[in-house]
């Protein structure tokens, strides 16, 4: 995992650095009986990071980049890719307003946010029903997950799409939903 997150937030993109915390806390929160070694380990870990980062002068440029980046969507600031994303969001809203119940077709819109292309895209029916076959399975899914699932929802709000099914967004919801699946008995 840290090798995993040491890419993503390596790479530059303000959605990895979301990803990469969303990873954090979902494995800080995966077993509470260990957390309290979890976030001893987790700290240790910050504490290497950091003074790593602060001798080496390429990666305190990218820590002081995510910085700016994080001030920048605080400030409604255009440092990255904050507004077009908003804009594209605003603008996904604005045609699931004008086509409320089947949306304006699968493919047609380019969404920074995976909730606002599925509700542009494919309206009330189509997100529900696509809902309907993502989460099969959910209801013997253990508690924790659901509240890992609405964790989830304001990153799927503003990152993903629908352009790549088999992305990383999917590939995390269906893990989520699917890992510990048991027939359920009648």
């Amino acid at each position: 995992m840290i090798a995993f997150l040491y890419v993503i937030f390596s790479s530059g993109s303000f959605g990895g650095f979301s990803l990469s915390l969303l990873f954090i806390v979902a494995y800080i929160f995966s077993n509470k009986k260990i957390l309290l070694p979890k976030l001893y380990f987790l700290s240790f870990i910050v504490v290497g990071v950091g003074i790593f980062i602060a001798i080496n002068p390429s990666l305190f440029a990218l820590f002081t980049y995510y910085n700016e980046r994080i001030m920048s969507l605080l400030s409604n600031g255009g440092l990255g890719s904050e507004g077009s994303r908003m804009m594209s969001i605003t603008n996904a809203l604005e045609l699931f307003k004008n086509s409320p119940f089947v949306g304006v077709g699968l493919g047609t819109t380019d969404v920074h946010g995976f909730i606002p292309t599925m509700l542009a895209s494919l309206g009330t029916i189509g997100t529900i029903l696509y809902s309907l076959v993502l989460l099969t399975g959910f209801e013997t899914s253990k508690k924790k997950n659901i509240a890992l699932l609405l964790f989830m929802i304001p990153f799927l709000f503003f990152t993903g799409s629908l352009r790549t099914l088999y992305g990383m967004h999917m590939i995390l919801l269906f893990l989520l939903v699917f890992r510990e699946h048991k027939e359920v008995k009648k």
